[in-house]
């Protein structure tokens, strides 16, 4: 019998080690999740990642309303060049004649509007590349605060979390390398 007490005894020092093990796993789990917290301000995991799957898409949508800006004041410059030529080509024919002259006055007219629209539309792409750069700032400052967590969380021989922030950010900043040549 007290063979039986051994063996049992055994078992139950293996039942609390794995116990002590899990114990363990929690605790790092939860410290990371506080550290999170603190970092991201939102105390549910679900919202941590909406959060980082929403500035991802809000990353994509300033990447594409820059690069529309862009190609809009492109073709605003070539417009306006080309309205230029026109007023030049019909100030160099003659100011003679009064059908000539309020054709000047349109295409001036014309170009004048032209350089308003796109000066407005140099303003609105400024403004989105600003925001852009805001955000992957944004993105950078959570991934700067996540990286310890991150840490702990990969140490020792649990399975490696995936890397969803790395990801995002190397996806924005391939985006971020087509919007900077303009």
């Amino acid at each position: 019998m007290t063979r039986r007490g051994s063996v049992m005894s055994g078992q139950d020092m293996h039942i609390d080690r794995l116990q002590e093990e899990q114990e363990e796993k929690i605790d790092v789990y939860e410290k990371a999740f506080r550290r999170i917290r603190d970092a991201t301000g939102v105390g549910d995991v679900n919202e941590v990642i909406e959060k980082i799957v929403g500035q991802e898409g809000t990353t994509d949508n300033l990447v594409a309303l820059s690069k529309k800006n862009q190609e809009r004041i492109e073709h605003l410059v070539r417009q306006r060049d080309e309205l230029r030529r026109s007023v030049e080509d019909l100030q160099c024919i003659g100011s003679d004649s009064p059908h000539r002259r309020k054709a000047v006055d349109e295409k001036e007219m014309r170009l004048n509007e032209s350089i308003g629209n796109l000066t407005r539309y140099q303003d609105k792409h400024d403004r989105y590349v600003s925001s852009l750069f805001s955000v992957k700032a944004g993105i950078k400052h959570l991934q700067d605060k996540l990286e310890p967590a991150r840490r702990d969380l990969n140490a020792g021989s649990r399975p490696a979390l995936p890397d969803v922030i790395s990801s995002s950010s190397s996806s924005s900043s391939s985006s971020s390398s087509s919007s900077g040549a303009r």
